[in-house]
């Protein structure tokens, strides 16, 4: 499960594109199921049965149809949202990765009964649990998801005019504009690296904050922090660079690569000219070249002006 907990009063996300699931909105079926070998059908899901089955509908059948999970790379119900929202942050994690939130009722040597908002009382064997996550946060929780896309937003960042040796403007292709997505608990990059995932008043100046990052191909992501929004108003961004400081304003870009992740601060000087400076021995390696995944974790501490990245 993707979840952002506490951490200061902005958080952007900016990254390379992570293609996401088809929308199914032209479909009526809010369920559907996707084959290993990328084939989609949407339906409802019926059932689980025995010898690793699923018994699925579609009304274009005239009968359920049985198919062996073995075959399915993913079940999406609902269009991936939910029906209401989870007040429960504990949680059991099973072996298989899947995290069930609900209320733990009791334990003991053989199973775990978790009383569940979605699924009703259930009684889990422990062989089958991984984790019991009475507290996941250890104190007070900001923010847990995204479960679904409230509170979030996107926007453009500013594009510098770009100009020739005689400062003629050179008119440069429009790119082809692709919103994020929120699909189940995650949200999905489009293919505009110049659009930014921003949710306001999220981060408090002792916090942390966690999530799961993946990608495709080369890393390339960029986390905005505690962004003011209040750039001085420029008559020209001569630098790609300083694109991100006109759109967001003061703020720290936590950059991060697959060989390295490094710290900028964002500032402007008495003219309103923007200004990117790398911090000072914030340049570490990384090693995630060859992998796509990885679970990040940023500690805050903006009174003593401290940013721990793990």
């Amino acid at each position: 499960m993707n979840y952002l907990a506490p951490i200061s009063s902005i958080l952007l996300i900016a990254g390379q594109p992570i293609f996401a699931e088809p929308s199914s909105d032209s479909h009526t079926e809010p369920d559907f199921i996707r084959f290993a070998n990328n084939d989609t059908l949407h339906g409802k899901l019926i059932s689980f049965g025995p010898n690793q089955s699923l018994t699925w509908g579609n009304p274009q059948t005239n009968e359920p149809i049985n198919f062996s999970t073995n075959k399915l790379h993913r079940i999406t119900l609902n269009r991936g949202k939910a029906h209401k929202k989870i007040t429960s942050l504990s949680n059991v994690s099973l072996n298989n990765g899947d995290v069930i939130p609900g209320k733990i009722i009791s334990s003991d040597d053989q199973a775990i009964t978790l009383d569940t908002e979605h699924l009703g009382q259930l009684e889990i064997p422990l062989t089958k649990v991984s984790k019991i996550s009475l507290s996941p946060f250890g104190g007070k929780n900001i923010y847990y998801g995204p479960l679904n896309g409230d509170g979030w937003d996107t926007i453009q960042a500013v594009q510098r005019e770009v100009t020739d040796k005689k400062k003629e403007p050179i008119e440069e292709e429009e790119p082809k504009l692709s919103d994020w997505q929120h699909i189940g608990a995650a949200w999905y990059s489009g293919t505009d690296r110049s659009r930014l995932l921003i949710k306001e008043n999220t981060l408090s100046d002792k916090c942390r904050v966690s999530f799961k990052l993946a990608w495709t191909g080369n890393l390339y992501s960029h986390i905005i922090l505690h962004a003011d929004f209040s750039p001085p108003q420029s008559e020209q961004i001569s630098n790609r660079q300083l694109e991100m400081a006109a759109t967001v304003g003061q703020a720290y870009i936590l950059n991060l690569f697959n060989s390295n992740a490094a710290l900028t601060a964002c500032s402007f000087d008495e003219d309103g000219k923007a200004q990117n400076t790398r911090v000072k021995g914030s340049v570490q390696p990384l090693g995630l070249s060859g992998h796509e995944v990885a679970d990040i974790d940023i500690r805050l501490d903006r009174t003593n002006n401290t940013i721990l990245l793990f």
